[in-house]
This record gives C-alpha cells, structure tokens and sequence, in this order.
C-alpha cells in the first residue's frame, strides 16, 4: 500500500488516495501505462472535440446524431453463434463515421463505443478510464493513416468511395492492434507476466 508523508503536497495526495481507491491491484509499471493510455485519450479527446465544435451547426448536429447512435448500438453487442465472443455493432458506425464526418468524430465515436462497453462490462472506474482512451487514442493515429492512405489512392486515380472502401479495412485492423496492445500489455504487467505477439494474437484475433 501507498504511504505518503504527512506534508507531502495536496496532488500527491489526492493522487495516492486515488491510487488506494482505484490502483491497488496494479504493478507500478503497470500504473505508469494506465496513466499513460489515461493521458494519450485525454488529449485525443480534447483534440477531436476541439476540431468537430469548429464545424457548422448543420455538420455539429450530424456528429451529435452519430455519437448518440454510437452509443445505443454499443449497449446491444451481438453474440457469435457457438461463441463467448460478441460483435459490436457500434464498429460499423464508427468507421462510417470516420469515412463521413472525419477523424475527429470517428475519435469521439471510439470513445463513446469505449466508455459505454466498459460500463456494461466492469464496475472500477479504471476499466471506465482505460477501455475509451485507449480507443480515442488509437483512433487519431488510425485516423491519420486513414488520411493519408485515402489521398494515395485517390492519386492513383482511385475514386473517392473505392478509396474509402480499400481504406477502411486496413484502417480497422490499425486501430484493433493499437486499442487491444495497450491494454492487454497493461493486464499483463498488471499480473506480473509478459505479453508476447502469440498472446496478443490469440486475445485479439477473434475481432
């Protein structure tokens, strides 16, 4: 358990009060990666909702209509026959969100999908924190290559929607690997053990 000295500053104790509370099962390496994950979806947050408040209304209320459907879809997940796994299809949302209205929306999508499957799943308030940072964060970079990769074939002459239809899946698989590594390397040091590729892909490849 955390001590602190008593004249110790009032963040550091709010933060170690906060680590009792909400941290006691974690590894300190695997704090630093909570708070890590914590920080990288904090500013793609602050980024993405930064960008879609720049839009017009029209757009503005667009993007609202696409968070809210975001979210009733990730609260009704559909079972795999013969499987403990579900499909989100929240997931299509986002993605056609990310073709539609653009990289900052499709963040703010991946953080809806995020916090609400985490509600639905845990009850600690880390799972809250973690699950949609992790995937607001890995929207931006994914969003990014998805840019980038849709104004390349567009120079090669590719049209818009084959473009986007290329695009997407590639950008889907960027976005799983980069919201499930993080997490499952934290659970993993969280537990003391090592993450390797094998693990990860065996975790994750369902999706």
């Amino acid at each position: 358990m955390l001590t602190l000295p008593p004249h110790a500053p009032a963040p550091a104790r709010a933060w170690g009060r906060f680590q009792q509370r909400h941290l006691f099962d974690y590894t300190p390496a695997a704090t630093t990666l909570w708070l890590l994950i914590a920080v990288a979806g904090l500013g793609a947050c602050v980024w993405a909702a930064s960008q879609v408040l720049k839009q017009p209304p029209q757009d503005l209320a667009s993007a609202g209509v696409a968070l809210g459907l975001v979210a009733l879809a990730a609260m009704f997940p559909v079972q795999i026959p013969r499987s403990s796994q579900s499909v989100l299809v929240a997931d299509v949302f986002v993605l056609t969100i990310l073709a539609t209205l653009g990289v900052p929306a499709a963040v703010l999508a991946a953080g809806v999908e995020g916090l609400v499957g985490g509600l639905r799943s845990s009850k600690r308030l880390t799972t809250w924190v973690s699950g949609p940072s992790a995937a607001m964060a890995a929207m931006a970079v994914s969003g990014g290559a998805f840019t980038l990769l849709h104004a390349l074939l567009l120079s090669r002459g590719i049209t818009a929607d084959m473009a986007a239809f290329v695009a997407l899946p590639v950008v889907a698989l960027l976005s799983v690997a980069l919201t499930t590594g993080p997490l499952l390397w934290m659970l993993a040091l969280k537990r003391g053990q090592r993450l390797s590729i094998a693990d990860w892909f065996a975790a994750s490849s369902w999706v």
